[in-house]
């Protein structure tokens, strides 16, 4: 008989996942209770992690309109994890490193 999700512990259900290849960026499965955690719900909490107050959630949505903020929605809220976002803001910051460096 098959073991429902609810019953089995976090460990079980991601020992089926591989060990992830962190050079290449992809993401590490997290046990629920970190990701709990990790994960940032409205556009408000995305802003006030990111700029340091809600009030700036209209900045947010133009980020995730133009493509470029890592975000997700679960159902119709806007969401992201708190490690994709320092992730994306350490690739900016090289991104703009290396064309400042190219200028010269």
């Amino acid at each position: 008989m098959r073991q429902s999700s609810s019953s089995r512990s976090s460990e079980d259900r991601f020992a089926h996942r591989p060990e992830v290849d962190h050079e290449a960026g992809d993401p590490t499965p997290i046990p629920p209770a970190d990701l709990s955690n990790d994960i940032l719900e409205g556009a408000g909490s995305i802003a006030a992690f990111l700029l340091g107050d809600s009030r700036h959630r209209r900045r947010i949505y133009h980020l995730v309109a133009k493509g470029t903020l890592p975000v997700f929605r679960l159902g119709s809220v806007l969401c992201a994890r708190k490690s994709s976002l320092l992730n994306w803001i350490e690739s900016e910051e090289a991104r703009a490193k290396h064309e400042d460096l190219g200028d010269r």
